[in-house]
């Protein structure tokens, strides 16, 4: 099972703290974001050294 390192901004945090409805959104974004990017990685990676 992959691992994730998920960041949060300070502005992305404050607005989940405050209960701002739109930071859970962008909470959802930025995680999904990131997970695919690591997936992205991970696929190039696979693919450079199956070469």
């Amino acid at each position: 099972m992959a691992e994730y390192k998920i960041t949060v901004n300070d502005t992305l945090l404050s607005n989940l703290l405050t209960g701002d409805r739109q930071g859970l959104g962008e909470l959802v974004e930025s995680v999904l974001n990131q997970m695919l990017e690591a997936q992205a990685e991970e696929s190039r990676c696979a693919n450079s050294s199956g070469l």
